[in-house]
């Protein structure tokens, strides 16, 4: 993974290395630089030591039209190319390329083309069998399987572990009053299925101040009872109970409940043929990031590496300094702008 994040990082810079890496790489274009004397051709013009031939006007038009450049006529691109050569020696005069920065851009395209050659090479190499991505599918067929879901609704009163017994059964009293009403007449307590769960008894009897104004509903929960922030206990007696069963009065952790399921989703598993698309490109990814890390491996092995290590321990991060907050112009300072010529 390390591997590929540098490589993209390499691609990055490669992008941006800008006209003054373009000069300095001489042999960017993929073509050695020519032979001062070369025997077999005239040469078209020459600066300095070097001359531009045929095979050199003959490479810039195969160059131009693989990357859609407009051509030109000859006399225009013999004259880039002088131009060029002439930018190229001034380059090399300057001695810009002993800038480390330039150093560093050069290498880094260095280090790209031939990652191109070498590691994007075998990445891109990488395929998945119709065997394979279905032994993967059902090997991970828990990926693709949406869990069994409940939708369940509650009644609930608030309780101290300081409250008498009294207080207690007077709740419980009330909950179960409050189940009276609603079996008396489920229709008119969820104005005929309008509101869910309990209705409007929830809005009269329940404590819950999120649920409580829509019927006691909570949602749909995953049936196994994980990722939920209610007591374990109320969601295993909900999931447990048939679709529109209520439970008796709970006490649990923080106070008295009565859970009902509103409703189930059985577990669902996405067809093969829908996961497939997506899935070959996961399983391609996982194989390129293999390929990347054993490439590197290898490379690090054949390597000779020596770390300082008493050297690098003392190594440490500068602090970044803060930027200085921008200064304001007071609003009675007078700002005289130079008068014209």
């Amino acid at each position: 993974m390390a591997a590929m994040m540098y490589a993209k990082r390499l691609c990055c810079l490669s992008r941006c290395a800008g006209i003054a890496i373009s000069v300095l790489l001489v042999t960017a274009c993929g073509r050695a630089a020519p032979e001062p004397d070369a025997p077999d051709e005239e040469p078209l013009a020459r600066v300095g030591d070097t001359q531009i031939l045929e095979s050199d006007f003959a490479f810039e038009i195969e160059r131009r039209q693989a990357t859609g450049r407009p051509i030109g006529d000859t006399a225009t691109v013999l004259q880039e190319l002088i131009e060029r050569e002439v930018m190229i020696q001034a380059a090399h005069a300057s001695g810009v390329k002993d800038d480390p920065a330039v150093q560093r851009d050069l290498e880094n395209q260095l280090m790209v083309k031939w990652l191109d050659q070498s590691l994007h090479a075998r990445r891109d190499q990488v395929t998945v069998s119709d065997e394979t991505l279905r032994a993967v599918y059902e090997d991970r067929i828990s990926e693709f399987t949406r869990h069994a879901m409940n939708r369940l609704a509650i009644l609930y009163r608030r309780l101290s572990s300081m409250d008498p017994d009294e207080t207690v059964q007077e709740l419980v009293d009330a909950l179960n009053e409050a189940l009276t009403l609603y079996f008396e007449d489920p229709a008119e307590a969820t104005q005929n299925g309008r509101i869910p769960g309990f209705g409007t008894i929830a809005a009269e009897h329940s404590e819950h101040q999120v649920s409580r104004y829509r019927g006691g509903d909570l949602g749909w929960i995953r049936a196994d009872a994980e990722n939920s922030s209610w007591p374990v206990e109320l969601v295993q007696v909900g999931h447990a109970l048939e679709v529109g069963a209520v439970s008796d009065v709970m006490h649990l952790e923080d106070g008295l409940y009565v859970i009902m399921k509103i409703d189930h989703r059985p577990p669902q598993i996405t067809p093969f043929e829908e996961a497939a698309i997506s899935l070959r490109r996961r399983i391609i990814r996982e194989k390129q990031e293999a390929v990347t890390d054993e490439f590197m491996a290898q490379l690090l092995q054949a390597a000779d590496v020596e770390i300082n290590e008493e050297q690098a321990a003392r190594l440490a991060i500068p602090r970044a300094v803060a930027p200085e907050e921008p200064r304001l112009r007071p609003r009675d300072e007078v700002i005289t702008l130079p008068s014209a010529p």
